[in-house]
């Protein structure tokens, strides 16, 4: 079975996948197989109140076994050291494979005391800085564009937030962005080489080597925070955010902030959303809109960041 890496675990997984990510040498965290799962017989915990065709996006709920999720096309039980899954009537490998890097392992984590933020980062200078910003907020646009600076991807759409010995770590994403089409043009990929999210979605799959990026694999302290906001006609600007305003942001962009409460974890959270906020600047970004101002404002970015990070 390979072995696959992701967010700086071996991962064993008995299927192909559409993202590029690299094979593993090291025994696995997490081994991941079909089960045969019966959807438990207690209440659940959470129900989104989010979905598509009359189901919700994702259900949860607590079993003797471990943590019980239903997503849209498939079912998974999430336990320290293996995730089981069982698929509807219509398989969909794709829509798995992406729920698997993304909601399941943002829960996954969420349960073990980290916690999960809609961020992309880049390393500078041996620190983790984050973008964070909405699903079409341009996190992912930006930190592909300061890729072609020389920074190091380090992990995109998720970054996952922990406590380390000596602070607040951000655990590596895997290999790869996920790129909206207009993306893909500006940053001049072949759209046409490259693997869709899904065969509905129109997101393509850039691997770090495509983007010509290095990749960090490892575990990085947190370094800064920003807040990327589109403005039309305006000038680049940074606003740094006193330290309340710095924890709000954080807890808004983090994964699924009614999940979290309805399972009892939001204390946990919070004592780390509030350290991460004391100990790394957060700063407001405001970028020109519109891709042909892209490569200036991330020549600028990068250059602010190395200076700021020496």
């Amino acid at each position: 079975m390979p072995l696959y890496r992701a967010y700086g675990l071996a991962l064993d997984y008995p299927e192909a996948l559409q993202y590029p990510l690299p094979l593993a040498a090291s025994r696995p965290a997490i081994t991941i197989r079909p089960a045969d799962l019966r959807v438990p017989a207690s209440d659940p915990c959470f129900v989104s109140p989010w979905g598509w065709q009359d189901v919700p996006s994702i259900t949860v709920r607590r079993c003797p076994e471990g943590l019980h999720l239903q997503l849209y096309s498939c079912d998974y039980l999430l336990r320290a050291d293996s995730i089981g899954y069982r698929d509807w009537p219509e398989p969909d490998p794709d829509l798995r494979a992406t729920q698997l890097l993304g909601a399941v392992m943002s829960v996954w984590f969420e349960a073990n005391g980290a916690a999960a933020i809609h961020a992309s980062s880049v390393e500078v200078n041996g620190r983790a800085v984050l973008f964070l910003a909405s699903q079409s907020g341009g996190k992912s646009t930006l930190a592909a564009g300061l890729t072609r600076c020389g920074l190091h991807l380090h992990a995109d759409d998720v970054a996952i937030l922990q406590r380390t010995p000596t602070g607040i770590g951000v655990r590596p994403g895997f290999a790869a962005m996920r790129l909206w089409p207009t993306s893909v043009e500006r940053l001049s990929l072949d759209a046409g080489s490259m693997p869709l999210v899904h065969p509905r979605a129109e997101k393509r799959i850039a691997s770090a080597k495509r983007l010509g990026a290095s990749f960090t694999d490892r575990v990085l302290p947190l370094g800064e925070v920003f807040l990327p906001e589109r403005r039309e006609n305006a000038a680049l600007a940074m606003q740094p955010l006193p330290g309340s305003a710095s924890i709000i942001e954080l807890v808004r962009h983090s994964f699924s902030a009614r999940l979290v409460e309805a399972m009892g974890w939001q204390p946990g959270r919070m004592s780390l959303l509030a350290e991460a906020a004391a100990r790394a600047p957060v700063t407001r970004l405001t970028v020109p809109d519109g891709l042909n101002h892209l490569d200036d404002a991330c020549r600028a970015i990068a250059a602010r960041l190395r200076e700021g990070m020496a």
